[in-house]
């Protein structure tokens, strides 16, 4: 008897089919993720350097002497097919409180006001939506502004349908040091001459005359120059 030989291969139409309506759906939504994560991204990169931008800019104002806010706006002017930034500028420096470095304070609405007058060339809106809350700390020998940026965005497609959030919080932070070299030598002048006339800067100049005095007598008795 004639033996049938039974094939082992199975009937493959429509598995491409298949595949393609198992895969395709996949693929479009990994792409549209990719899509919006690079947007975000380059939204938080915008959002921080409008918060970094506008800190230098304030850092510059309070210390150099040098330096003057020329409005609370940031101004723009095109030419030449560039455009150019203009919110503070050089010139003779006007009598300033001499220790000035002592007291810190940073106005929030008029931070607010420059930060959002930076957004019109760096954001794909207005910064409207952006809160921000800013922090000076005083440390006498230095000072530092801190701000913070929160803005909510909200997608072109609902990502509801994939179990996601229809807004998505973007958060920056932006730090900057002050310092005023001249301003710092007039406040340890003012602190020494305030201590001077105390009992405690009597005893401090007592026992600096007693150390120059034990030097003196150490250089003579090595014979040292």
């Amino acid at each position: 008897m004639e033996k049938r030989k039974v094939s082992l291969h199975k009937n493959e139409s429509g598995l491409a089919i298949v595949e393609a309506t198992i895969l395709l759906p996949v693929c479009i939504i990994m792409v549209v993720a990719i899509y919006y994560a690079s947007i975000f991204m380059c939204q938080k990169a915008n959002l921080q350097a409008n918060v970094q931008n506008t800190l230098i800019y304030y850092k510059n104002v309070d210390s150099d002497t040098y330096v003057t806010l020329n409005t609370n706006n940031m101004t723009y002017t095109s030419g030449s097919g560039t455009v150019d930034a203009d919110g503070s500028s050089y010139g003779t420096p006007t009598p300033l409180f001499p220790y000035r470095f002592f007291s810190f304070n940073v106005q929030q609405s008029k931070f607010e006001q420059f930060f959002r007058s930076m957004c019109g060339y760096m954001f794909f809106d207005t910064g409207t939506n952006v809160e921000l809350k800013v922090v000076p700390k005083n440390y006498v020998v230095y000072k530092t502004i801190t701000a913070t940026a929160t803005q909510t965005v909200k997608p072109a497609v609902s990502l509801s349908l994939i179990g996601l959030s229809d807004e998505i919080t973007i958060k920056v932070t932006g730090k900057v040091v002050v310092t005023d070299g001249d301003d710092f030598i007039r406040n340890v002048d003012l602190v020494i001459d305030l201590v001077e006339d105390t009992k405690f800067g009597e005893i401090v100049k007592s026992i600096g005359t007693k150390a120059g005095e034990l030097y003196q007598s150490f250089k003579t008795n090595f014979n040292i120059d």
